[in-house]
């Protein structure tokens, strides 16, 4: 989707439109597309509020330590920007506030993409930092910014006004600049969108043209890198993921090593509302189903690699609030309990939308609630995710758990509803010591008090957190209060399982019977039901958020270390 309002860091033109005097207006693409295929938009729903207190007043929930129902990736966190940025001072080592917030959030993955990466050309002369220009200065910029921050980079590509040599040199020249900081090539975006562009349809418009072309600019770059990772196809609308994106799967089976999709709740246009942002949405979760069944199929991943709340650059009133943060965090999990390898939340644009970040000319200006949310999702860190069982709540209250080690287990609790929970947690194990970080605001249309642990982000990327919130514990038992509208990430440290005695041979003769036995303690990731693709075990004592060291030529503020 579209930046909407400045794809190239908050200013100049609209990331929807086009150089050559043709504008793809997203607006109409998408009001186009679902009257295309038959869709309508979907109306505001209204929010489910908690039921009626049980008879003890108490949501239920168990969390079932050492199996694994799902699996939180490492880097599954993940930022997207318009491709046109490059050219700005925007990704450099020495953008100090920048490089502090993306280390807040931990190694992650960012894309550049988006609608500008077919009207950004490369060239292998130029000085760097021209407009819709990239030339290897901005690359080697790039590289610079991605290894302060220690994320990878999935690097768009041109597909529709290029050549299959003009993408090799760029692919070429971006991994001599980046190296293995590349996680991925993605060789064009949101194709299913071609059909309604007058300019794009003859190019790649029909399944035979989009396949052979994506095809031969796959097989060009991998003369000159055998090794080359690609991704595709950034499909649009997840409506789409059983029919466009399992039909490149198939097509293409062999040449991509990443699914791609893209996922917004709507259009940034119209009257979008709170409701709708926190109420259900059937269609993601087919979407995930289809997506995780493709990419099982082919044994490979999916990531969706750009999403937001509302397309178009977000909506005013909605994608700036508090209620943004709990929808991003809850959406964070709710892709990696799906199988997702992670989600890049759309950055690009200075406007009253959705940027977490916002930018302009290169300057972080603002933290908006989404980044809180974000914050939130890594405090809980990566590693399997154990099976949840909830009693006495509905949908307004959404529950998630990591277990970073066989001793530690975190639990995310989002209360999107009107009123407060009061929260029985069992980990089924003798609890030792559980701590509270909350994400709070005034209300869910706040656009500003926003705080995480009792503190705020700085624009230069700092925060200091306050002193962690001690639960009261009972044996196995964990007693939280979750007020309306909040969230929050419970640390609980539970002493260590029984080890499992296992039978390994048995040896007998006539006169005696021995065995030997093998005693090991138990492994959350040993027991999947689900085999995950990777697994990531932490020190149970290591802080939830711990933004690695700045390298020494670098001012860069470091949180402090956030145990809650």
């Amino acid at each position: 989707m579209d930046t909407g309002d400045g794809g190239q860091d908050g200013v100049g033109a609209r990331a929807d439109e086009r150089t050559d005097g043709v504008r793809l207006s997203r607006r109409h693409v998408l009001a186009g597309l679902c009257g295309a295929a038959g869709l309508t938009m979907v109306p505001a729903m209204g929010r489910f509020l908690l039921p009626a207190a049980t008879a003890a007043g108490v949501v239920s929930v168990t969390l079932e330590l050492d199996q694994v129902a799902g699996q939180r990736p490492e880097r599954s966190m993940g930022f997207s920007f318009e491709k046109n940025t490059l050219s700005t001072p925007l990704f450099s080592a020495t953008n100090a506030p920048l490089v502090a917030l993306f280390r807040l959030l931990g190694p992650g993955v960012l894309r550049l993409g988006g609608n500008s990466v077919d009207r950004v050309t490369f060239d292998a002369d130029g000085p760097g930092s021209t407009a819709g220009v990239v030339a290897p200065p901005d690359l080697t910029r790039l590289a610079a910014f991605a290894d302060a921050v220690d994320w990878q980079i999935v690097y768009g590509t041109p597909f529709l006004f290029s050549t299959a040599a003009q993408v090799r040199d760029e692919a070429v020249a971006a991994t001599a600049a980046l190296g293995a900081r590349i996680d991925a090539f993605e060789l064009c975006n949101e194709p299913d969108l071609y059909v309604l562009d007058a300019t794009a349809k003859p190019i790649a418009g029909t399944p035979a043209l989009f396949n052979a072309r994506w095809q031969s600019f796959a097989d060009e770059i991998r003369t000159a890198l055998p090794d080359a990772v690609l991704c595709g196809p950034s499909t649009c609308f997840i409506t789409f993921a059983k029919g466009f994106t399992n039909a490149f799967a198939t097509t293409h089976a062999g040449s991509f090593s990443l699914l791609t999709q893209h996922y917004y709740r709507g259009f940034g246009f119209g009257s979008q509302t709170i409701d709708l942002l926190l109420g259900p949405d059937p269609d993601l979760d087919a979407g995930l189903d289809a997506l995780r069944a493709t990419a099982t199929a082919g044994g490979t991943t999916y990531r969706l690699a750009e999403t937001n709340s509302f397309a178009n650059g977000g909506q005013p009133g909605v994608s700036n609030t508090f209620a943004s943060a709990l929808w991003g965090a809850d959406l964070c999990f709710k892709a990696a309990e799906n199988g997702a390898a992670g989600l890049n939340f759309h950055n690009s644009g200075a406007g009253l939308g959705y940027p977490a970040i916002v930018t302009v000319n290169g300057v972080v200006t603002q933290i908006r609630p989404l980044f809180y949310g974000l914050l939130l999702a890594t405090a809980a860190g990566a590693g399997p995710m154990p099976p949840i069982q909830v009693t006495g709540a509905e949908s307004t209250l959404r529950v998630h758990a990591v277990q970073p080690s066989s001793t530690s287990v975190r639990a995310v609790l989002i209360n999107t509803g009107a009123e407060a929970a009061t929260i029985d947690l069992d980990v089924g194990r003798e609890v030792t010591a559980a701590t509270v970080a909350r994400l709070l605001g005034p209300s869910l249309a706040a656009t500003a008090d926003v705080t995480l642990a009792g503190a705020t982000v700085g624009i230069d990327g700092s925060w200091t957190p306050a002193p962690a919130e001690v639960a009261p514990v009972t044996g196995t038992r964990v007693t939280l209060a979750v007020p309306a509208a909040s969230a929050l990430v419970v640390t609980v440290t539970v002493v260590a399982a029984p080890p499992v005695t296992t039978t390994t041979s048995s040896t007998t003769t006539s006169s005696t019977t021995t065995s030997s036995t093998t005693t090991t303690p138990p492994n959350p990731t040993s027991t999947s039901t689900t085999s995950p693709t990777s697994s990531t075990t932490a020190d149970p004592g290591s802080p939830a958020i711990a933004p690695a060291a700045a390298s020494p030529a670098q001012a860069v503020p470091v949180a402090p270390a956030f145990t809650g």
